[in-house]
């Protein structure tokens, strides 16, 4: 999802070598294992994130006017936005 964003790359590229120590060993084995405990962590993070938004949307989809809610609570955010953007200074 993420390996084509650049600042992904830039976000590895300056917050992974602070916790390599050079005097610690193979640098670049340092920096997989950094990344692989990553990886490891962010999938459960999703996983996690995945299960609880399953669980909440059948538990609004057995509301019976769930549709009408969704749709007002959405008309109700678009319209917060609208107006931040129309009363904005830029």
């Amino acid at each position: 999802m993420n390996i084509l964003n650049p600042k992904v790359s830039l976000f590895f590229l300056a917050f992974l070598p602070q916790f390599v120590s050079t005097g610690a060993g193979n640098v670049p084995l340092q920096m997989v294992i950094l990344g692989v405990i990553f990886l490891i962590q962010a999938l459960v993070v999703f996983f996690l994130v995945s299960i609880f938004a399953g669980f909440i949307g059948s538990r609004i989809m057995q509301m019976p006017n769930a549709g009408k809610y969704v749709n007002w609570a959405k008309a109700g955010i678009f319209s917060i936005i609208g107006l931040e953007l129309a009363l904005s200074n830029r």
